[in-house]
């Protein structure tokens, strides 16, 4: 930068700047359990840290692009904000939904008869369906809580799986 007037310029005089970073790009999750989501995303050179929250409570400032949120409520919906902080300032928010998986359905109940069985159980917060399958076999797949598992041998002892699903 210089300034002049009619009697010529002055010394000139450099300087730098550095701008607010961009946002995080590519909010992705990287493993998920019924309580716990692992986010990651891709490096922003001038970052510092990041500023992770999730429903509007900060609760990371990871200087690395990724984050472990732990403690989640099974099927619950939570909302992540995630920034990019360099020594001018913070970025925009990348803004991330996740529903966590459901829990494990508790309470099963088994009665079984010639040729079928019934299986009840409670339901479960955010779950969307309930699958029962014997290894490979789909047996009942439904937003019931209730299933009568009907075509079954007579005298077979069947191991079964149930699990939720959320949308």
């Amino acid at each position: 930068m210089e300034a002049g007037n009619a009697s010529g310029y002055g010394a000139a005089e450099t300087g730098t700047f550095l701008t607010r970073p961009y946002m995080p790009n590519h909010v992705t999750v990287s493993e998920t359990t019924e309580t716990t989501i692992g986010l990651k995303w891709d490096v922003v050179e001038t970052a510092t840290s990041y500023i992770v929250t999730q429903n509007g409570t900060i609760i990371g400032t990871p200087a690395e692009p990724a984050f472990t949120a732990t403690v989640l409520t099974p099927g619950a919906t939570y909302t992540y904000e995630i920034q990019t902080v360099n020594a001018t300032g913070e970025s925009q928010k990348a803004v991330f939904t996740w529903i966590s998986r459901p829990a494990a359905p508790d309470g099963v109940v088994t009665v079984p008869e010639a040729y079928q069985a019934d299986v009840t159980w409670a339901t479960v917060n955010g779950a969307a369906q309930y699958i029962i399958e014997d290894g490979d076999t789909e047996l009942y797949r439904g937003s019931d809580t209730r299933a009568t598992l009907t075509g079954l041998s007579d005298g077979k002892t069947y191991q079964f799986t149930i699990r939720a699903e959320n949308a």
